[in-house]
Formats: C-alpha cells, structure tokens, sequence
C-alpha cells in the first residue's frame, strides 16, 4: 500500500524533529477513523474484507495527506486552521 509508506516516512520525518505528541494524536485519530470506516464498510455496506482493505487504505491515504502537509507547512498552519485564522502567512 502505497499511502502506508508515505505515512511512514514522513510520520518518521515529523517524530525526526521532535514533534512526537502530534504522531501520537495522528495515530490516536487513525484508529478511531479505521474501527469507524470498517464498521460502516463491513457491516453497513457488507462488502467483507474488501471494506477492511478500503478502510485500512483510505485511512492511510488521509493520514499520509494530513502528515505531508504538517511536515511542509509546519505546526504553526494547523494551529492557525483550528483558530480559524488567516492562513495567508
């Protein structure tokens, strides 16, 4: 899976420069994301396995995203979109 490894390099790029709290709440938020998204696949879909496979992709894939844009912009761009303040810096 494609999504895992870019989730694990650069989640090894952010845990690299000291910022372990926000790999812990990423993994925190994953877990919770994936039970969810198995769920609704698997039971409220009955598509099986393959909703756990799609569920288990699409977790990573958002992560590796969310991971990717923290390790460019910093941690100072998602404090500033949870404050709702202006993004322009």
């Amino acid at each position: 899976m494609f999504p895992r490894d870019i989730n694990v390099v650069i989640g090894h790029g952010i845990r690299g420069f000291g910022d372990t709290k926000w790999m812990f709440i990423s993994q925190v938020f994953g877990t919770i994301y994936v039970v969810g998204l198995a769920a609704i696949f698997i039971f409220g879909l009955r598509s099986g396995i393959f909703g756990l496979y799609l569920a288990f992709f699409i977790d990573e894939l958002t992560r590796s995203i969310i991971n990717l844009i923290r390790f460019y912009k910093g941690r100072e761009f998602f404090l500033r979109l949870v404050a709702w303040k202006s993004l322009s810096n």
